[in-house]
């Protein structure tokens, strides 16, 4: 079980990201500012495939590069819908 200050500062984490991803989206699919939104989201996903092989070069694992940068995109829209099915489901009984 995690704190709450915890559950916050993940959500926040998730979210600043999806906020991210979707204002570049959106700055493409309404043709403002093209450029800058390309070049922001392959420097961020520069930035993050860097320290992301550094981590791989540490634990010594290999291929994951890729996936990591699939995931790292995809994250946020899994997360979000595991959210509102948490939210929408029902809860389900808890052992005594």
């Amino acid at each position: 079980n995690y704190k709450k200050s915890h559950k916050i500062i993940l959500s926040l984490e998730v979210i600043s990201r999806e906020f991210f991803f979707l204002s570049g989206i959106v700055l493409i699919a309404f043709d403002k500012f093209v450029a800058y939104a390309i070049i922001i989201l392959f420097i961020r996903e520069i930035i993050f495939a860097i320290l992301f092989k550094l981590i791989m070069k540490r634990l010594k694992e290999k291929k994951l590069l890729l996936l990591s940068l699939i995931y790292d995109i995809i994250w946020p829209v899994i997360a979000g819908i595991l959210f509102l099915q948490s939210r929408i489901a029902p809860k389900s009984p808890k052992w005594k």
